[in-house]
C-alpha cells in the first residue's frame, strides 16, 4: 500500500502529516491544522488532484497557511509570538519507482502481472527462520524505497502468505515494523468506512474503498511463535490492503462504484506497458 504524504519543513523540524495521524489538531509553529481541513487536505492528495499549498510568516507577526485546488480552498492566518519564524516549504510526496534497491533483487510487480492473482501457499515452520526472514528483510527495504506503508509477497512475485508494514512509513520509525506470516481474519467490526487508497503495483491512480473499521488477526511471528492482534483505523486499513493481495484481491475490485470510472484509463496504460514488456510469456491477469 502506498503513503502520500505532506511533509512540513522548516529549519528546525520536519513534520510528516497525513489524514491518519490528524485525528486530532495539529500544531504547526504558532498555526492549527483543524481535523477537517487536514482530513480535506490529505483526501486531495491521495486521489492525486493538484494542490497549491503555502505556509508563509509575516514580519508583523502573522502567520498564513492555505490551500486551493479541486473541493479544498482554505486558509488560516493568526498572530504569532514571536515575530521571526523560518518560512516553511510544503512537499507533496507519493510512492515511486525505487528501480533496484541496494541489499536485494526484490522488484514491485504491476498490475497486470499474472503473480498478483495467483494463489499464496503458507509458509511451514520450518522456512520461518531461514526463508520469510530474508524474504520480510528484503520487502522492507523495497517498501521504504518505493515511500510505500505495506508490501505483500506477490507484489514482489513470491507467491507466499507473508507480509510487511510499518503504518508511520519510514524506517527511522523501525519499532512500527510488522512482520505477519500465515495470517489469518478471525473477527471484524460490522461498522464499514470509505476512505482513498493507492497501491505500489497500481503506481499513478487511486480510488475511495470501503473497509472494516477494525479486524481481529491471528499470525505467526518469524520466532514460530503464533499470536493474535487487534488492528484498528489506519493500521486496521493497511492490514486489509495487504491481506487481500494475499487471496489475489486487488484494490481495484473493491473500488466504490463511483471512482471506476476514473481509472479505466490507468489500469488500460499499465495495461499496455506490461503487453510491450510481457516477460517470458506471462500472460496478464486483469
Amino acid at each position: 500500500m502506498s503513503s502520500h504524504i505532506i511533509r512540513i519543513e522548516s529549519r528546525s523540524a520536519v513534520l510528516h502529516l497525513n489524514k491518519h495521524n490528524a485525528e486530532e489538531a495539529i500544531s504547526i509553529g504558532p498555526v492549527v491544522w483543524t481535523q477537517a481541513k487536514m482530513h480535506r487536505l490529505a483526501f486531495s492528495a491521495a486521489r492525486g488532484l493538484p494542490l497549491k499549498v503555502h505556509c508563509s510568516f509575516s514580519s508583523a507577526g502573522y502567520s498564513t497557511i492555505g490551500a486551493r485546488g479541486p473541493g479544498v480552498h482554505f486558509a488560516v492566518r493568526r498572530r504569532s509570538r514571536r515575530a521571526h519564524l523560518p518560512r516553511m516549504e510544503i512537499v507533496l510526496e507519493e510512492e515511486v519507482d525505487p528501480g533496484a534497491v541496494a541489499g536485494t533483487d526484490l522488484r514491485v510487480l504491476r498490475y497486470p502481472h499474472p503473480l498478483l492473482r495467483a494463489p499464496n501457499a503458507e509458509f511451514e515452520k520450518s522456512e520461518l527462520a531461514g526463508e520469510a526472514r530474508k524474504l520480510a528483510k528484503e520487502m522492507l527495504l523495497v517498501m521504504y524505497a518505493s515511500k510505500g506503508v505495506g508490501l505483500a509477497a506477490p507484489q514482489v512475485g513470491v507467491n507466499k502468505r507473508l507480509m510487511v508494514f510499518n503504518v508511520e512509513g519510514d524506517s527511522k520509525a523501525w519499532v512500527h515494523e510488522t512482520v505477519l506470516v500465515n495470517p489469518r481474519i478471525i473477527a471484524t467490526s460490522k461498522a464499514s468506512d470509505v476512505e482513498p487508497e493507492a497501491c505500489l503495483s497500481f503506481p499513478g491512480m487511486s480510488g475511495a474503498v470501503r473497509r472494516r473499521e477494525w479486524v481481529k488477526v491471528e499470525a505467526y511471528k518469524l520466532n514460530g511463535k503464533k499470536f493474535k492482534v487487534k488492528y484498528e483505523g489506519w493500521k486496521a486499513r493497511v492490514f486489509q490492503h495487504e491481506y487481500d493481495h494475499l487471496d489475489g484481491v486487488l484494490y481495484i475490485d473493491r473500488l466504490e462504484e463511483e471512482d471506476q470510472p476514473e481509472v479505466q484509463q490507468r489500469l488500460s496504460e499499465l495495461t499496455e506497458e506490461y503487453m510491450a514488456n510481457m516477460y517470458k510469456g506471462q500472460e496478464p491477469a486483469l
